[in-house]
């Protein structure tokens, strides 16, 4: 892995809630059912009530997820990290079931890898918050509306968990990255691997192209 001093998008800084999302791309949710999708709402730990409103109260402020009067409804959890730290997740797993897949398909790793033999340089960048800077049509939010003690909401971003998301970032990140494959520039979901025969500088100027194609598509 080559350190390379420069930073082309944000490496791996963790949750980033400061990101003002693509437009290139609207993530769809196609259903396969007209009822109303609803599950009785998770019981939260009374210990664990402010961690759960603090994490709401900064999706809110941050645009990520907003205010709903949506007939559907998903329980939402908060799942420990490594860390210690909480991650807010909504159970998604019956609207799954009821979404028509998405056929695009996922790049394949090891055909990834095989495609960049030879080189000798590698940076492997790591997009923040990946999923999050990728916006869900206005027409779906309300199908991803969950609820807590203070109120019913919808996610504006695609969430964690959504069937079809990882299909469709992947078509997000080809979009960004148009045709750089040959260069030994690959995106593969919110990981973009830069790859480079021997020289430091052709190296340098691959980061380089990666972080203005980025910004000017607000990918960061």
């Amino acid at each position: 892995m080559l350190n390379t001093g420069v930073e082309p998008v944000h490496l791996n800084k963790g949750m980033r809630l400061d990101l003002p999302g693509c437009d290139t791309l609207l993530h769809r949710i196609n259903l396969t059912t007209e009822h109303q999708i609803r599950q009785h709402p998770y019981r939260v730990p009374q210990q664990l009530k402010p961690e759960l409103n603090t994490h709401v109260n900064e999706l809110l402020e941050s645009g990520i997820v907003q205010e709903s009067e949506s007939p559907n409804l998903a329980p939402v959890l908060l799942v420990r990290k490594r860390d210690g730290t909480y991650r807010l997740c909504t159970d998604l797993r019956r609207i799954n079931e009821h979404t028509v897949p998405l056929p695009y398909p996922i790049s394949n790793i090891t055909e990834l890898v095989d495609n960049l033999g030879g080189s000798r340089l590698f940076s492997t960048l790591d997009l923040c918050s990946g999923f999050f800077q990728m916006k869900l049509h206005p027409d779906d939010m309300w199908k991803t509306a969950f609820s807590t003690k203070t109120g019913l909401y919808e996610w504006t971003r695609a969430p964690m968990g959504m069937r079809n998301a990882p299909n469709s970032f992947q078509r997000l990140m080809e979009i960004v990255l148009p045709g750089l494959s040959p260069l030994g520039i690959a995106p593969y979901f919110d990981d973009i691997i830069v790859a480079s025969s021997d020289s430091v500088d052709e190296h340098f100027s691959k980061l380089e192209l990666v972080k203005t194609e980025t910004r000017e598509m607000r990918v960061s």
